[in-house]
């Protein structure tokens, strides 16, 4: 698993994708 860097020139939508998760996930994560 890739490390979870955030990069504002990705969007959640492409994250989701790479990490196979729902982007309301990500977002909780990102809490």
């Amino acid at each position: 698993m890739v490390e979870a860097t955030y990069d504002p020139s990705t969007t959640v939508a492409e994250v989701a994708e790479c990490f196979e998760v729902s982007p309301a996930q990500l977002y909780s994560w990102r809490r």
